[in-house]
């Protein structure tokens, strides 16, 4: 079930027009309806996140001069819904929280999550489109356990020192990732031995 309102100005198909669809208590599936792959944006964010589960989905699409492109944008809200980060190898599930998204990048809004026995919450914008690579992202958690797992979301320079103390530990971390012109990650971590 969805609503829509909006308004066309002309009946041709290259006609400006603003739309507005929202699908409350959505339950999604990996078998995503076309209307969700019909933006390069939308097909970024769902191939990056996979998002499964109830949501509150909001769509606007917009064209704002004859012939002109449409602009998508949308809120996501998640409802202990899952999802797997194509760069975390933690699949995420109990995700609650809101996602927006437009042509040019996407922001999480206090998105918490389980990522197995962990609770995390991810903040920030991740620009998806080639004129915008900026992404100012944080992950942070209070209950993790430091392993492996955990070193495959490093950057390869950074494996080398996690693997010459094979650290196994529990405790708190926060990583920020930062990238304009070039990548910068800061982390900072409080293990428990």
């Amino acid at each position: 079930a969805f609503q829509a309102e909006g308004e066309f100005r002309g009946v041709s198909a290259e006609s400006p027009f603003e739309l507005l669809i929202r699908f409350p208590n959505a339950n999604v599936t990996s078998d995503y309806p076309p209307l969700f792959m019909a933006f390069p944006v939308a097909q970024d964010l769902l191939q990056r996140i996979r998002p499964e589960g109830h949501f509150d989905l909001e769509l606007s699409l917009k064209r704002l001069s004859w012939n002109g492109a449409v602009f998508p944008a949308g809120r996501i809200t998640c409802r202990d819904a899952r999802m797997r980060f194509v760069h975390f190898p933690f699949p995420l599930d109990h995700l609650n929280g809101e996602i927006q998204f437009n042509q040019e990048q996407v922001d999480f809004r206090q998105v918490t999550a389980n990522a197995e026995e962990a609770s995390v919450l991810m903040n920030g914008t991740i620009g998806t489109v080639y004129e915008n690579p900026s992404c100012d992202f944080t992950v942070s958690s209070h209950d993790t356990v430091f392993d492996d797992r955990m070193a495959a979301c490093l950057p390869e320079k950074y494996r080398k020192v996690w693997d010459a103390f094979s650290l196994q530990a529990t405790g708190g971390f926060v990583c920020r990732v930062l990238h304009g012109r070039s990548w910068y990650i800061e982390a900072g971590f409080e293990p428990e031995l």
